[in-house]
């Protein structure tokens, strides 16, 4: 199967998008196609063995519009902007001719008269209206040629209803002649010229505004993709040169500068330096990077020199997918989305059904042709603006792009449209709601004043250590600046803890149960302590120094500080938070109560959660979960909506 997206030129509604839509699905060999009317893109997922990019694109031209490929896509970007600017010009000439004629035609009904001869008047307002519909042109031949087809859309409900208001008003006017008085136009020879131009002229301003919506609303992965840059200093045969981002190849070696963004993912084999990586990431603070390090596209180098080698270039960047990410998620339509466009496809065809019927009604009731036209005009009119069809994917549009500028990716409009119904959010607690990082809270010595000695000897027999605990240990001592000190007999006992000697003394670091092992006696107080801070949800570990309690070291994770905001907004909101953890009891308690999170499960394997959530969803919530890890994928995979 080939996937190919193609420009399209011409829409102007939901009804256009569902025509193109219907004309490209009758093609034989296409398995899928989706239209983003914001972006004028057709996306065709099709067997290159049936069909072909010409057959589409005649497709499109049969149902009245022209498919552009993608190498003139560049080409329609920049025409977006220019378009913006020439509706501009054209809205506002619009607005001032539209003026001068509901002066010449209103001015009357509040003592203004500019023009009291009726005839004269009426050529002065057709003259005007002409210049007008002059303007605004592609109303009536983007309308009328929709209605030719059989596929009306809203460009057909302006043209029909401005073009049945002129048609009156010209018959009207044959009925005038010279001399006639101002008041004739407003007592037996009404003329809608002004109307003409008002519906013009009004639904024009709605056109301008959505052509300004749809670039804004594609501004935000406009930005997310200028972040890459369109060059590269790289050393080839020996000499430095700046090349094409584009031309750059596997294997290449950059060399990137401070303030520099890396043009590619590669791998650092020369110089180290700090980088930031919030464009990917969304984490501002800078990230060392040495030899060996990775390093990602549109990275920025803060400070220093780095040399990598190019391993992914192009498209198949972590940069270039995350874009592709986003640009999938708002070509795909959401499920009220296509609701919406079936409805339009009918909805202008049904809609000049009813102005017609409300003309007729009207004549068979009675009323004056004039009257007659007036509401079945009003109908047409009314439609037109579309709404229907515009709003859903603009707001998906609006809504993706602003995310993506917050560093917040949607894999599909679908997730969108789910999130919004979630009435529980449920948390992973490592790494998610803390920092998955242990670290030594609190530090209690018999004697308070040995208590930097106390974490120079555990530092001592922690060193060789690649546990959590033993690393906490260390970090610790390390922020403090402490010394270590040799270690002879160095020992593991599993299950337990660490023992060495220190000069003359034996020292052993481990948990509780240390102390039950080497039959050491605690006072009651200190047994309290111990029990109240393993009730927080930290780890204990015990300091003994010849068979004697020396020091109590308090460790434990850190709950990220915006967890706490992010906690009490969704309470805000009616939403109901649990947290699922494999972890203690003790622990899960302590970040529950901190957060005041309304409930919690602990010692939860992978498929516990995923329990826990289809029995949430078997009694009707809709559940989102948020998590990080591989051992979440299957509680993400198992949430109404996953976040990741």
């Amino acid at each position: 199967m080939q996937k190919q997206s193609f420009d399209i030129v011409g829409m102007s509604c939901a009804a256009c998008a569902a025509r193109v839509d219907k004309a490209v699905r009758e093609v034989d060999g296409v398995n899928d196609c989706s239209v983003a009317l914001l972006k004028n893109r057709l996306t065709v997922i099709y067997d290159e063995n049936k069909v072909n990019d010409d057959v589409i694109k005649q497709a499109v031209q049969n149902a009245g519009y022209k498919a552009l490929d993608s190498a003139a896509k560049s080409f329609a970007a920049k025409a977006d902007d220019a378009e913006v600017r020439a509706q501009k010009r054209r809205l506002i000439l619009s607005v001032v001719l539209t003026l001068v004629l509901m002066s010449v035609s209103m001015g009357p009904m509040i003592g203004m008269i500019l023009i009291s001869d009726a005839a004269v008047s009426a050529l002065v307002q057709l003259a005007l209206t002409l210049c007008v519909m002059f303007i605004q042109r592609d109303y009536f031949k983007n309308g009328f040629k929709a209605l030719f087809h059989f596929s009306p859309n809203m460009d057909s409900l302006v043209a029909v209803g401005a073009g049945a208001s002129f048609l009156f008003s010209l018959f009207s006017l044959l009925n005038l002649h010279i001399g006639d008085s101002y008041s004739v136009l407003h007592d037996s020879v009404p003329l809608y010229f002004e109307s003409v131009a008002t519906i013009l002229t009004l639904v024009y301003v709605g056109k301008y505004f959505e052509q300004k919506a749809k670039l804004k609303t594609t501004d935000a992965v406009a930005k997310l993709m200028d972040l890459s840059p369109k060059t590269a200093r790289v050393r080839r045969n020996g000499k430095e040169t700046v090349i094409n981002a584009d031309n750059l190849k596997i294997g290449d070696v950059v060399i990137l500068k401070a303030g520099e963004s890396a043009p590619c993912d590669g791998k650092v084999i020369s110089g180290n330096a700090f980088f930031d990586e919030s464009a990917l990431s969304g984490e501002s603070r800078p990230v060392k990077k040495e030899a060996g390090s990775d390093i990602f596209t549109a990275s920025i180098l803060s400070q220093g020199y780095i040399e990598l080698e190019a391993k992914a270039v192009g498209a198949d960047t972590t940069f270039s997918k995350i874009i592709a990410l986003i640009d999938d998620a708002t070509n795909k339509k959401a499920p009220i989305a296509r609701i919406a466009d079936k409805v339009a496809a009918y909805f202008v065809p049904a809609v000049i059904l009813v102005a017609l019927l409300t003309f007729i009604v009207w004549i068979i009731l009675g009323a004056q042709f004039s009257t007659a036209l007036t509401f079945a005009v009003s109908v047409l009119v009314v439609s037109c603006p579309c709404a229907l069809g515009l709003a859903t994917p603009t707001a998906i549009m609006a809504g993706t792009g602003k995310a993506a500028s917050y560093g917040v990716l949607f894999k599909s409009p679908d997730a969108i449209e789910v999130l919004h119904k979630a009435d529980t959010v449920i948390f992973d607690k490592t790494g998610t709601l803390t920092y998955g990082k242990m670290a030594v809270r609190f530090i209690k010595s018999q004697d308070k004043a040995l208590e930097s000695i106390n974490l120079m000897m555990a530092k001592s027999l922690e060193e060789k250590s690649d546990h959590p605990l033993a690393k906490a240990i260390v970090a610790k001592a390390d922020e403090l600046k402490l010394v270590s000190f040799p270690v002879t007999d160095y020992k593991l006992n599993e299950g337990l803890g660490v023992e060495g000697r220190i000069g003359d003394d034996m020292y052993y670091l481990g948990g509780t149960r240390y102390l039950s092992h080497l039959d050491i006696k605690v006072l009651p107080e200190i047994k309290k302590q111990i029990d109240d801070l393993e009730k927080e949800g930290l780890t204990v570990l015990c300091l003994i120094k010849n068979k004697e309690l020396q020091c109590l070291f308090a460790v434990g994770d850190d709950i990220k500080t915006e967890a706490f905001a992010t906690i009490r907004k969704l309470k805000e909101e009616n939403i109901k938070t649990v947290m699922l953890t494999g972890d203690s009891a003790g622990a899960a308690e302590a970040v529950a109560k901190n957060l005041q999170i309304d409930e919690y499960r602990a010692g939860l394997l992978p498929q516990d959660k995923a329990d826990f959530i289809k029995e949430y969803q078997s009694k009707g919530h809709t559940v989102a979960m948020v998590g990080d890890g591989i051992n979440d994928a299957p509680v993400l995979a198992a949430s109404d909506v996953g976040i990741a």
